[in-house]
């Protein structure tokens, strides 16, 4: 059987944007930067950090999403989904985000 599953330990970095929908739910969307130690072909060490797009709902397990606030540092569990518009001035783009099930904030 074939998985789509992400694991990601990271800070949030800003206060999460959270919709408010007509049925009661709320979702929120948020950046994660995971950082990781890299060491180069000539022996230097530096830090990576990547950016990940979030979307969290309040259905998935997630109780608080108001809790989700820059520079908190939060384990997830989620999925990978790819969505591929048309902008408004016509640009064909692409977004990869990261659909939350689990999230943990990290103490």
């Amino acid at each position: 059987m074939n998985k789509n599953k992400v694991i990601l330990s990271g800070k949030v970095g800003q206060d999460a944007r959270i919709i408010n929908l007509p049925d009661g739910a709320q979702v929120a969307r948020f950046i994660l930067a995971t950082s990781e130690v890299v060491k180069g072909r000539n022996g230097n060490i530096s830090v990576e950090t990547q950016w990940h797009n979030v979307v969290a709902w309040n259905n998935n397990g997630i109780e608080d999403l108001k809790s989700i606030v820059g520079g908190v540092e939060l384990e997830l569990e989620g999925k990978l989904r790819y969505i591929k518009y048309t902008s408004a001035d016509g640009t064909s783009r692409s977004l990869t985000e990261i659909v939350a099930t689990q999230i943990l904030l990290v103490k």
